[in-house]
């Protein structure tokens, strides 16, 4: 079994990518894990926001809000205070990676071709998910900033924010052993992903 991390900037569609790779593969041959979904999950445990609550500085009673208005509240601080940030990848790191490894384990049990595991921060993380290949799906700064207004409803400086907490997209792209470029059509990144599909399965 082969493991294909997809990584790159926020705002650059890798979640398209990463379904659409595992699409490629015929009769349920690959299986799609994203790390952003299992924050989510990690944030729908109750002691997982205390812990977080706790971390950041928030008082205790927040923890007690629904998952999403808490992440709200949260980002809200990191927004202000960046060096919180650290803070709550140390609690919630240890969560995805167990995801991850588990995962991991299940799929190549259950005798499928291949993994692919978007993990927006891996190279933030310092490579803690083990892959074969890995893949930056990258976009101009303009794009993603169009994306993260339109799309997710960031305000414009909520989102050059965002950008500027994230490795630079060039140092990712330096690093990757593939780059997808997601500036253009639907039809333009299929093409990509055709091309990619086929370099990877040889």
């Amino acid at each position: 079994m082969r493991t294909i991390i997809v990584t790159g900037g926020i705002g650059c569609g890798k979640t398209m990518v990463s379904k659409a790779l595992c699409s490629f593969i015929e009769s349920g041959g690959a299986f799609r894990f994203s790390a952003d979904e299992a924050v989510h999950l990690a944030y729908e445990s109750p002691s997982v926001r205390e812990r977080i609550a706790s971390a950041v500085g928030i008082d205790s009673s927040a923890a007690h809000t629904e998952a999403p208005e808490f992440r709200s509240l949260v980002r809200q601080k990191v927004m202000a205070d960046e060096h919180l940030k650290k803070a709550i990848e140390q609690v919630l790191h240890p969560l995805v990676r167990r995801d991850f490894t588990e995962t991991r384990q299940k799929t190549e049990a259950e005798g499928l071709n291949l993994l692919v595991a978007e993990i927006p921060l891996y190279y933030e993380t310092g490579t803690a998910f083990d892959g074969d290949v890995v893949l930056v799906v990258a976009a101009s700064r303009s794009t993603q900033l169009h994306r993260l207004q339109i799309y997710r409803s960031f305000d414009r400086e909520t989102a050059e924010k965002m950008l500027l907490m994230q490795m630079p997209m060039e140092e990712k792209v330096q690093k990757a052993n593939f780059v997808i470029w997601n500036d253009g059509s639907l039809d333009a990144l299929k093409a990509e992903l055709l091309i990619l599909h086929q370099a990877v399965s040889k």
